[in-house]
């Protein structure tokens, strides 16, 4: 067997211990002199023992070695490894391994594998991604879906509302690049092109801040049904999130390694066990919870002019964020007004979901509709659907006329997870002529200054033309079904190299080693503190 030397003890010149390791699996290994002897000739003593001797001088904790033995029962009783020959050395370890846990961010940030090496966790939670990506991608097949890659270099950045990152390619001068923000509109396109159902895990890039739950590269899981209406999202979704809680559930009492018969180590040990989904979900719907939450109803949203100064007024009055500056503020557009209320307001309902309580208080006069504002049904569920957005706020999303509520309504759910977006699902647009007049409206965001408003993508308008048939969108972000799954709060512990900051430090801590500095103390350049900004 290869393994890695995690310590090593030894008693007297003749035995040598050792704890083992391999793919997160110890195992006591033991080498005694005795028994070496027995197995070789007079002759090859003498070899033999300066083998071992020599070996014994120069083992470190690191090394890998290679060491070929049976399952033995020491006079203790514990299970070992004895070696028939002397072990090999394979590669060692140059540097001093840390006992114990490490407790500095920026060791642990600039070194992952050192990290992985000291605390079972960061690999604990890249297995448990692994198996994640494995199960839906299962799921998706079993549910008749077919699994793609579309591009992510494009000549336009559109299917969600976001700033691209910019590049250029040799290959095509004098065409800038973007990295794409979505791959909405390219699956959209292979259904309409009659493949059916489809599915992608993929990288998405939008060039926006850095905090506890976002960075600008991420994985995203989209997938996108013909005829599937919102009702099919929503329980597909519960569907999926239950069996993919069972189904982590009943690896976590299995053994960590075939390879490994005689030891047995829980999966994911180091992580709590992930939440229960059991549907159906709650639901909150958006427009008539935010009319019985906010000092008055929302305005008519179709009608910006109306609309735009008194939801600014509205968000004023309930302390919604909004930017500082009075200009900025004005030129906010009703769907991202309608964005902060529904931050302040109903995201805070979904935090304590499976404790049955209404998480944070909701601002607003002490006489609301009673049965809005009481507390959520206790349920062992974290999760809580918010319904039918307004349609000014969906623009790839189907909409129609809700006349009780006089409002213009889209058929989307977001699921949220203990406060934090999860999922985001949606009837399509395909008529291609309401498509392009959704776009165009949100596009004149662009002229007052807002950066990541979609432009008209009409190369997408005239496929549509082709027949887009009713189709059912869905997205979901891989690194917090991870984050969830694994009870982190931090997107960077669930990356590889955690988040973009991250990765550049790595460089950078290189650079500053070079000059004397990086002394390791203090919070390294550009790392934001709890609650600030660091996608």
């Amino acid at each position: 067997t290869t393994e890695r030397i995690r310590s090593y003890r030894t008693a007297g010149s003749k035995l040598l211990f050792m704890d083992i390791e391999d793919e997160g699996v110890m195992v006591q290994g033991m080498v005694n002199e005795r028994t070496l002897d027995s197995r070789c000739d007079q002759d090859e003593k003498s070899a033999v023992r300066k083998h071992f001797r020599n070996f014994m001088k120069m083992i470190r904790r690191g090394d890998w070695i290679s060491v070929t033995g049976y399952p033995h029962r020491t006079s203790t009783g514990e299970l070992t490894l004895l070696a028939m020959s002397p072990p090999n050395m394979l590669s060692p370890c140059l540097q001093t391994l840390p006992v114990g846990p490490i407790t500095d961010r920026n060791i642990l940030t600039r070194n992952r594998h050192v990290h992985m090496l000291t605390s079972p966790q960061p690999s604990d939670i890249l297995r448990l991604r692994s198996r994640i990506e494995r199960f839906m991608c299962t799921f998706f097949d079993d549910n008749g879906m077919t699994k793609v890659t579309t591009p992510l270099l494009t000549a336009a950045a559109s299917g969600a509302v976001a700033r691209p990152f910019e590049t250029n390619s040799n290959a095509v001068e004098g065409v800038p690049l973007k990295l794409r923000i979505a791959p909405e509109l390219w699956l959209k396109r292979l259904v309409l092109g009659g493949l059916g159902g489809v599915y992608e895990i993929g990288h998405v890039f939008r060039n926006e801040g850095i905090d506890q739950t976002h960075n600008p590269e991420f994985t995203m899981c989209e997938f996108y049904l013909p005829f599937a209406t919102q009702t099919d999202l929503i329980a597909l979704t519960e569907k999926l999130l239950a069996d993919l809680s069972a189904h982590l559930q009943s690896l976590r009492p299995s053994t960590s390694s075939s390879a490994h018969p005689s030891h047995t180590t829980p999966l994911f040990a180091s992580l709590p066990p992930p939440p229960l989904f059991v549907p159906p979900f709650k639901r909150i719907p958006f427009i008539p919870t935010l009319n019985a939450l906010l000092p008055r109803p929302l305005p008519p949203l179709h009608d910006e002019p109306t609309a735009h100064p008194e939801l600014l007024r509205l968000c004023e009055e309930v302390g919604a964020t909004l930017p500082a500056d009075t200009d900025e503020r004005a030129r906010l557009s009703v769907a991202k007004l309608l964005d902060a209320l529904a931050s302040h307001v109903l995201e805070p309902l979904t935090l304590h979901a499976d404790s049955g309580g209404q998480g944070a208080a909701a601002p607003g006069p002490s006489d609301r509709d009673a049965a809005a504002s009481a507390p959520l049904p206790a349920s062992p569920t974290p999760a809580v659907w918010i319904t039918d957005f307004p349609a000014v706020m969906s623009p790839l999303a189907k909409s129609y006329w809700d006349g009780a509520l006089a409002q213009r309504v889209a058929p989307r759910a977001e699921l949220y997870v203990r406060g934090r977006e999860l999922v985001n699902a949606y009837e399509e647009e395909n008529s291609p002529f309401a498509q392009r007049d959704k776009m165009r409206a949100q596009g004149r965001g662009r002229g007052k200054g807002d950066a990541e408003s979609m432009d008209v993508d009409e190369d997408y308008c005239d496929a549509l033309e082709w027949g887009l048939p009713p189709t059912g969108g869905w997205g979901c972000g891989l690194d917090r079904l991870v984050m969830v799954c694994a009870g982190r709060e931090r997107v960077a512990d669930v990356l590889s190299f955690g988040s973009l900051r991250n990765v550049v430090a790595l460089r950078e801590g290189r650079r500053g080693r070079g000059k004397g500095k990086g002394n390791g103390k203090g919070r390294e350049k550009g790392e934001k503190g709890e609650g600030e900004r660091e996608e």
